[in-house]
């Protein structure tokens, strides 16, 4: 794609600040960070959305590198803990049309929320059930 922004990248075509590499993907810097340390693990080939990824070999890769740049983060001291984050499509706020990862160092007070429950209430065992059945 040659408007994606991550393809550019990926290509070389665009700046970024790449602290890993591997075959299939890259980690780099996000430059809007929500925290210091703030990183994104993306496919270099271009997958709109997580679920069109079927290459066994590069799902394989990305989750390596996912775990590679959080044990990276901790070995060095940046963060003990850290939130991956995966969005896929307008609801899900997914603001690139590349698939990506966001990994999050978190520190004590670092005013990131991400409150799944914050209008949650209890699912009944029904509503359980369909959705259950739907994908069994």
């Amino acid at each position: 794609m040659n408007d994606c922004v991550f393809c550019s990248i990926a290509q070389k075509r665009g700046e970024a600040f790449i602290v890993h590499e591997s075959t299939h993907t890259l980690a780099l810097l996000d430059i809007y960070p929500a925290t210091y340390g703030h990183l994104l693990v993306i496919p270099k080939e271009h997958y709109k959305m997580f679920d069109e990824m079927f290459d066994e070999e590069v799902l394989k890769d990305v989750i390596s590198s996912i775990q590679f740049v959080c044990n990276r983060l901790v070995e060095r001291g940046l963060c003990r803990d850290y939130t991956i984050i995966q969005n896929n499509g307008e609801y899900a706020e997914q603001e690139i049309n590349h698939v990506h990862f966001h990994i999050i160092p978190r520190y004590p007070n670092d005013l990131v929320k991400m409150d799944l429950n914050i209008q949650a209430r209890r699912a009944s065992k029904e509503e359980l059930q369909n959705v259950f059945k739907a994908l069994k």
